[in-house]
């Protein structure tokens, strides 16, 4: 069994495209706003949505990435404490720490490359069909993505978004 089928998700789908979608909001508009996705499935996505919405609305506020860093991890800390989570649950939460600051506080993109094998469908179709197209030359060498976008089957229109990110 590979990586990508053990641990990815659609609760880390829906971390990924977040992060993506917001990552080139920020980057035209020069603001970082919080949109949530809007397809909540139930409690497992409002406990993992509530740390990730907590953590951009720090960036927001202008914390350090030190003292966001230290918020995230006393946040997770608490979280893991007073809940059972599954392991889906915790790797989301986890990930949601140590991939938001530096990609959209200090734009460190090449944090997404160290994660990709755990994209599964939804956010690999977002990655190739509008996040790579919408992103510089430079950006695409960050991440050491070549645009061929020839071989991928067209995705469901409400993914496609390559010009409304």
């Amino acid at each position: 069994m590979n990586t990508r089928s053990k641990y990815g998700s659609k609760h880390l789908d829906r971390i990924f495209i977040f992060v993506m979608r917001s990552y080139l909001r920020s980057g035209k508009s020069g603001l970082l706003s919080i949109e949530m996705p809007n397809d909540k499935q139930g409690e497992d996505n409002m406990l993992i949505d509530g740390f990730l919405e907590a953590a951009v609305d720090q960036i927001i506020n202008g914390q350090p990435p030190e003292t966001l860093g230290a918020i995230l991890e006393a946040e997770y800390q608490l979280l893991l404490k007073q809940n059972i989570l599954s392991a889906d649950q915790i790797l989301a939460l986890h990930l949601i720490r140590i991939i938001v600051p530096p990609i959209l506080q200090e734009r460190k993109l090449e944090v997404l490359s160290h994660y990709t094998n755990l994209l599964q469908d939804d956010a690999n179709i977002y990655a190739q069909w509008t996040f790579y197209p919408n992103l510089s030359e430079q950006e695409r060498e960050v991440l050491h993505v070549r645009l061929n976008v020839d071989y991928i089957s067209p995705p469901p229109q409400e993914l496609w978004r390559l010009n409304d990110f």
